[in-house]
């Protein structure tokens, strides 16, 4: 929000459009039109019905979590490049072939796990099934990672995927009666 109002020498003067002098105007010089703005400024203060302190302690707030959000993007990228180094070096360390072979056998793994959700006969079961599909869905986003490292990225074909998937949703919906949400 654009200051209209500033303390010089201990006066509270304006400054915002149509200032005519360097420090500021006192209040008792402003025109018309600059008393209507200062007094929509006020009003908009006035109207969220915070305190002056209150209104500090927010904007404190504010800066605080603006940069807890900076470290936490600057801690993901960091996560990011570790990430990235290990696969590339899993690559270059085993090579495609068996990186490969890895994928096919993480991917069964997954299949396996899923089947047994669908075989369990209690919660309980139902449960470890998830956990043990939630883990296998890990190894294969691993491996998927590594096949893009060796067989390059994937977004064109993902976005074509994707555009084919809504139009058969669109008919699916159509032919049921709805729309896709």
């Amino acid at each position: 929000m654009e200051r209209l109002t500033d303390q010089v020498n201990g006066v509270t003067v304006y400054r915002g459009t149509g200032n005519k002098y360097d420090t500021g105007m006192i209040p008792a010089e402003l025109e018309s039109g600059q008393v209507r703005i200062v007094m929509e400024k006020l009003f908009a203060y006035e109207d969220t019905g915070l305190t002056p302190e209150e209104i500090i302690g927010l904007c404190s707030m504010d800066r605080r979590a603006r940069m807890a959000e900076i470290l936490r993007s600057e801690e993901k990228q960091e996560e990011e490049k570790s990430r990235e180094k290990i696969l590339k070096d899993a690559v270059l360390t085993w090579g495609r072939n068996a990186q490969s072979l890895m994928m096919i056998e993480e991917m069964s793994e997954l299949t396996k796990v899923i089947c047994k959700f669908y075989r369990a006969g209690d919660d309980m079961s139902a449960g470890e099934a998830v956990e043990s599909i939630r883990e296998e869905m890990a190894d294969v986003q691993i491996m998927l990672d590594q096949m893009r490292i060796m067989f390059g990225e994937t977004g064109h074909q993902e976005r074509l995927k994707l555009e084919r998937l809504g139009r058969r949703l669109d008919k699916a919906h159509a032919a049921a009666g709805g729309e896709r949400q």
